[in-house]
């Protein structure tokens, strides 16, 4: 039977640092840095919806740099996801002119939402040669 010990990636020796796995772990750590400054100028519950745009933005990501145009099925939840958030947000109350600190708080959670779609992206290609044990943070 093996043991954790007996893994190559937990084996005290000479650290490797995989730098795409390295950017990968700032892009998560950034997502949540700018997620929780969000929050200071705009509600929880709209900044975690301006955060869960990181699927279109992903979606936006692969076809940029990987060429993968969208299916006719993407584009139907891109769709559903762009009116949900529409209609979740509030954007069609009258509640008058908004603040400038509330479109900073927009501005960090969108940034943050591209982060992690970022994240994501390159999570699911870099480090595909190393073991689990060896990805995990």
């Amino acid at each position: 039977m093996c043991s954790l010990a007996d893994h190559p990636a937990t084996r005290k020796g000479p650290l490797r640092i995989s730098l795409p796995l390295l950017a990968t772990g700032a892009t998560i750590g950034l997502t949540t840095f700018l997620y929780y400054l969000s929050v200071q100028y705009i509600p929880a519950s709209l900044a975690i919806i301006l955060l869960m745009q990181f699927v279109w933005m992903g979606i936006g990501l692969d076809w940029l740099l990987f060429r993968q145009r969208p299916g006719r099925q993407h584009l139907f939840c891109l769709a559903l996801i762009f009116a949900g958030t529409l209609l979740s947000s509030g954007v069609f109350s009258d509640t008058g002119s908004v603040q400038p600190a509330v479109w900073k708080g927009v501005g960090l959670a969108l940034l943050s939402a591209l982060l992690y779609a970022i994240f994501v992206v390159a999570n699911s290609r870099a480090g595909k040669d190393l073991p689990p044990f060896a990805k995990a943070p």
